[in-house]
């Protein structure tokens, strides 16, 4: 009887032992275990192993310390406020200067800047030094600021009735854009004076490229190119053709002040320049693979060239200089370029955000790579002091564009 009772008391507690055991681990899954991130609809991740394990390992406990937070802290926050800053911190630890995590908001402004395409008014913004007001500085042909009467050299004062002068700069830029059809009632200072615009906004194609005759005598065209975009290499052809058809025997390509932007663009540009089937660029990425661009168009451009540049003139517009230099197709005035020889792929994420990463090292034929190096020009000549001061200036005052002119007037 001892013996069936003893028997007895270890069945009861093996079960009451496994009964708790059972418990714990329902409270351990219920509150502890942390839930899996689910991955963008179109970020499927790569890679097997610990790589990824380690991945899922980060996501869960990025969503479980905000979600910690959003219990805990004893302020109201909302968690979703925060989400493009962590992004934004996981791609700054890259330590990487190019490598961006764009919000959803500011992706559509970078591609707006890509496309080549906005809803605006139509000209060039720049920003004085010393105060800081905005100033157009250059207006748009057919655009809704050229017929409004906005010119060059005005000083926004205020939009709507809102005094942007001490504004923040992309604050003021914003509220110069809006709807297709919209009117805004824009004060501009000139000469001293305050002017009332209304311009209504449209559609506008961002010129990047302008072109005029410098030198009727000696027969020289001048092209500014202030970035690369999508329209951009369209635009140079036709500025191309138009100086021609008056008679253009010498050319001057400005492209100071170009930071840059559409890699393919300037490739593009260059065909129109080399002769069909030479080597414009190629591309390196960290494993060693190797991509080559080709010219394929059957024009060239035979006659003299200088390339103006500068300490701004960056990426894009090296890469164009470079290899008009490597084919000896022309001779680069100005000061140093800045050195950005490596180029970025744009990714963009199921939630409308996005990520710009740097995949590699660009080489010009050859095979020469300015990063960090920039390129020095065959005639170093600084601008004036003072003028990189001002907004607008002629022509006639800029003595790097005057020393272009004198070297293409005396050795061509």
């Amino acid at each position: 009887m001892k013996s069936e009772g003893f028997l007895k008391g270890v069945l009861v507690g093996v079960c009451l032992m496994f009964g708790s055991v059972m418990i714990a681990m329902l409270i351990f899954f219920l509150f502890f275990k942390k839930p899996r991130y689910e991955n963008f609809e179109n970020g499927a991740l790569s890679g097997s192993g610990s790589s990824t394990e380690t991945f899922e390992a980060f996501a869960d406990k990025e969503k479980y310390i905000l979600n910690t937070i959003n219990q805990y802290f004893y302020k109201d926050k909302d968690v979703s406020e925060i989400y493009d800053d962590v992004y934004r911190k996981l791609v700054d630890s890259l330590d990487d200067p190019y490598s961006y995590y764009f919000s959803e908001e500011e992706l559509k402004s970078t591609m707006t800047r890509y496309d080549g395409e906005y809803v605006g008014i139509g000209c060039i913004i720049g920003q004085l030094d010393d105060s800081l007001e905005l100033i157009c500085t250059a207006v748009y042909e057919d655009s809704p600021a050229k017929k409004s009467g906005l010119q060059p050299g005005d000083i926004f004062i205020s939009v709507n009735g809102t005094d942007i002068t001490g504004m923040d700069r992309q604050t003021a830029l914003a509220m110069l854009k809006g709807e297709e059809g919209e009117t805004l009632k824009v004060i501009v200072k000139r000469d001293g004076e305050n002017i009332e615009l209304n311009i209504t906004l449209d559609t506008i194609e961002l010129k990047t490229i302008t072109s005029q005759m410098v030198d009727e005598t000696e027969k020289i065209g001048y092209i500014y190119c202030i970035s690369f975009n999508a329209h951009t290499t369209d635009q140079f052809k036709a500025a191309i053709d138009d100086l021609e058809k008056q008679g253009m025997e010498k050319l001057i390509i400005d492209l100071r002040e170009n930071h840059g932007g559409v890699y393919d663009a300037a490739v593009t540009m260059l065909d129109r320049m080399i002769e069909k089937d030479k080597l414009l660029v190629y591309t390196e990425d960290r494993n060693g693979n190797k991509e080559s661009s080709y010219s394929e168009d059957d024009l060239k451009f035979d006659k003299p060239v200088v390339i103006l540049i500068n300490g701004n003139t960056a990426s894009a517009s090296e890469l164009f200089t470079q290899t008009m230099r490597d084919y000896e197709k022309a001779t680069v005035v100005g000061t140093r370029s800045f050195g950005k020889g490596i180029y970025q792929g744009l990714y963009r994420l199921g939630d409308g955000s996005g990520l710009r990463l740097t995949n590699g090292r660009y080489f010009s034929p050859k095979g020469i790579c300015i990063h960090g190096e920039g390129i020095k020009p065959d005639i170093e000549l600084e601008l004036d002091e003072g003028l990189e001061k001002i907004a607008v200036w002629k022509r006639t005052e800029d003595n790097q564009l005057q020393a272009a002119i004198d070297y293409l007037k005396k050795n061509t």
